[in-house]
């Protein structure tokens, strides 16, 4: 389990988190100690996880804004600067899926999709930068999706904006560690397979859903967590954070009865020996995020219910 305390003074701003995701980490975020503004299309259900984790204790904000509308979502974001004052995490999570043949897609279908997936992700790390800058530090967390990684047909489109933000994480990385009043600024991706929200159920039975295994959103709050909090200080900026590689390691640890790792050293015979290269590589690229999942015994639900 998390110190509640991880992300004490933190202040995290989160695009599309009226429900899903970015719901969750809003509430998780808050529970583990940082205050929280939100923002979304949606102002109905924004004042509703608000509510939600006002009455638990916390300090939430939210402003209604479209991430692929440049002046409208820099609005929200600089109303939430300042009511929360200095922003220390923004986590671009709004995201779209439209599962369709690709010649059966409507021009406007292509157009919200590259919009709000990778013109989104760019707009609101463009409007954040100048403040993290002038703070000398930052963290920005992309939700992205190892359908950037992989070819899916009938969801094309969302796959290839996933690759965009892959590439902008990693670019941006790069560009800001090579300036000096910029080293403490850091990116990173965030990509899960199927995670049981909304979005990903569109248009599937729930029957369909399950069979695919998908994940929790809240299980997914951890991954965030670490990158946002100080513990991700000595971390490289610009990692690919392949979730469903780190499920095939927690189902080989599930299995490990004889055994309990707690550090890289311990975990690297075992990783060597039961998993491919490519997930070998997915899981070496995040070792001082996998310790902190070590450390504090987290993995993944062994079921997943209707």
């Amino acid at each position: 389990m998390l110190d509640k305390n991880l992300l004490k003074g933190k202040k995290t701003i989160i695009t599309g988190a009226s429900y899903g995701i970015g719901k969750s980490i809003a509430i998780g975020f808050a529970d583990l100690g940082s205050e929280v503004g939100i923002l979304s299309r949606n102002e109905d259900k924004l004042e509703n996880v608000v509510n939600e984790i006002k009455e638990k204790g916390h300090s939430a904000y939210y402003e209604k804004g479209d991430v692929s509308n440049y002046d409208e979502v820099k609005e929200a974001i600089d109303n939430l600067i300042k009511k929360m004052g200095k922003i220390d995490v923004l986590i671009n999570n709004a995201g779209v899926s439209r599962i369709k043949e690709f010649e059966k897609l409507k021009v406007h279908q292509i157009e919200l999709l590259t919009d709000v997936n990778l013109k989104g992700v760019i707009f609101c790390s463009h409007i954040i930068l100048p403040h993290f800058i002038k703070n000398n530090g930052g963290a920005i967390i992309n939700t992205s999706s190892i359908g950037g990684l992989f070819p899916y047909p009938t969801n094309i489109i969302y796959g290839a904006t996933k690759a965009g933000v892959n590439l902008f994480t990693q670019g941006l990385a790069a560009e800001m560690n090579a300036y000096e009043n910029k080293k403490n600024i850091t990116t990173h991706s965030i990509m899960p397979g199927p995670v049981d929200t909304p979005m990903y159920n569109f248009g599937l039975s729930r029957q369909k859903v399950l069979s695919r295994v998908p994940i929790q959103p809240d299980e997914l709050v951890p991954y965030y967590a670490f990158y946002a909090s100080d513990l991700a200080k000595n971390a490289p900026s610009g990692r690919l954070v392949n979730i469903e590689s780190f499920r095939a390691l927690f189902r080989i640890l599930d299995k490990q009865t004889d055994i309990s790792p707690k550090n890289w050293k311990d975990l690297e015979p075992i990783i060597k020996d039961k998993l491919t290269p490519s997930i070998q590589g997915d899981i070496k690229s995040c070792k001082n995020l996998l310790e902190m999942l070590l450390s504090k015994d987290i993995s993944f639900r062994k079921t997943v219910t209707s």
